[in-house]
C-alpha cells in the first residue's frame, strides 16, 4: 500500500507533520507549568514582583495547546466518536460512516480556516492586556494552520482507510482499557492488588 514512492513521501511528510504538533504541544506544556511555578512562587516568596502578565500568558498558551492537539487527536483517532456504535455495523457501513464523519471534520475545517481569514487581519494588532508584544491574532493564525493540516490528515485516513480490506473499527479498538497493577489499581473486582 504505501510501495508507491510519492505516497511514501506524503506519509512520511505527515509523520513529521504529526510529531511537530507533538513537540509543540510538549514545548507548551512545559512553558506552561514553568509560567505557573513562577507565578506561584513570586506569590509566596514577598520578593514583590510582579506577574499578573504569567496567568494571562499561561492561558493563552493554554488556548494554541489545544489548537495544536487537534491534528494530533484526528491523525491518531482520538477524536470524540462513537465508535462502539460503529463496530455493530458490517465494515463498509463503518467506512461510508466514517468517510462521512470526515467529510464533516473537512468542512468543518474550512468553516475554521474561512473565518481565521475573515478576523486575522484585524486581531494582528490587538494585544494581550499585560503582554503588549503578544496579539489575539498569532493565536488565530495557528487556529488556521492547524485545521489545515487536520484536514490533511482527515484525508489521509479516508485514503488509507479505504485502501485496507479489514474493518476500520474491530472489537479491539473499543475495549476499555486494562488497569494497570503496578499502581495498586483495582482489578475490576471490587479489591485492590495491593
Amino acid at each position: 500500500m504505501n510501495d508507491f514512492k510519492p505516497f511514501s513521501r506524503i506519509a512520511c511528510f505527515f509523520d513529521y507533520l504529526e510529531k511537530g504538533t507533538v513537540l509543540a504541544g510538549m514545548a507548551l506544556f512545559v512553558i506552561i507549568t514553568i509560567l505557573a511555578a513562577f507565578q506561584i512562587l513570586m506569590r509566596y516568596s514577598g520578593i514583590g514582583i510582579s506577574t499578573v502578565w504569567t496567568e494571562e500568558l499561561a492561558r493563552y498558551l493554554l488556548v494554541i495547546m489545544v489548537f495544536v492537539g487537534a491534528p494530533y487527536a484526528m491523525r491518531n483517532d482520538d477524536n470524540i466518536s462513537i465508535r462502539p456504535l460503529f463496530r455493530l455495523l458490517p465494515p463498509v457501513a463503518q467506512k461510508i460512516l466514517i468517510t462521512f464523519s470526515n467529510i464533516m471534520i473537512i468542512v468543518f475545517s474550512i468553516l475554521i480556516i474561512h473565518a481565521v481569514d475573515q478576523v486575522t487581519d484585524r486581531t494582528l494588532g490587538v494585544t494581550l492586556a499585560t503582554i503588549n508584544w503578544l496579539t489575539v491574532g498569532y493565536a488565530h493564525v495557528v487556529l488556521g494552520v492547524m485545521f489545515m493540516i487536520v484536514i490533511l490528515f482527515a484525508i489521509e485516513q479516508t485514503i488509507l482507510m479505504w485502501q485496507s480490506d479489514e474493518a476500520p473499527i474491530t472489537a479491539k479498538d473499543v475495549e476499555p482499557d486494562i488497569p494497570d497493577e503496578d499502581f495498586g489499581i483495582s482489578d475490576g473486582k471490587g479489591v485492590s492488588d495491593e
